[in-house]
């Protein structure tokens, strides 16, 4: 079954949006398939063809904005816009988030190797005892000198894993001045006016 600019069949799970432009297109397209030909807007009852009972009210709401119990093209465009902004920014937050515990995973890998690293290495040698308290002595000077460093990315990876105050697509606001942000690192975020 064709839509317009969509195409919906048994082997795909969905349609691909990959634009604001194409959510715009395959809302236009969605409309015209959707909304009967004798007028220009819906009314809840011509939810009910595609949604059960108890859920066409509430998909209707999510088209109804203005709550006239009558939903016109522009409404239902702005509607599955936003639906796809919202869905967008999901996924970036996500990927994001995946850069983020690849980051732990490999600095975690760094660690266990270095501990496995001693370990082999003061249970080969002659004087593995020796071995072992000389790098020990080594790691706290290494732990002295980026204590700082150490705590910053410790402290990064809570923030960003943990605490989690924003994702992307959200709207901050810094000294009276509104923001969208728009990317989320492990020690940068980005925002947009």
């Amino acid at each position: 079954d064709e839509i317009g600019l969509v195409e919906i069949s048994k082997d795909t799970a969905g349609v691909q949006l990959t634009s604001q432009a194409r959510a715009q297109d395959v809302a236009t397209a969605l409309w015209s398939r959707v909304c009967p030909h004798n007028r220009n807007y819906l009314v809840i009852e011509d939810f009910r063809p595609y949604f059960t009972a108890q859920d066409a009210p509430e998909a209707f709401s999510v088209f109804d904005i203005n709550g006239t119990g009558i939903v016109n093209s522009a409404a239902w465009t702005e509607a599955l816009v936003a639906i796809w902004s919202e869905r967008f920014n999901l996924q970036s937050s996500v990927r994001m988030r995946d850069l983020t515990l690849g980051a732990l995973e490999g600095i975690i890998n760094m660690v266990l190797l270095l501990i496995w690293l001693l370990s082999v290495l003061g249970c080969i040698s002659p004087q593995g005892y020796t071995f072992l308290t000389s790098s020990a002595g080594f790691l706290f000077a290494f732990g002295f000198l980026f204590k700082d460093s150490c705590e910053r990315v410790f402290k990064s990876f809570i923030f960003v894993l943990v605490e989690h105050p924003f994702d992307i697509g959200d709207a901050v606001i810094i000294d009276k001045t509104k923001y969208t942000v728009i990317g989320l690192q492990l020690f940068v975020t980005t925002l947009s006016r």
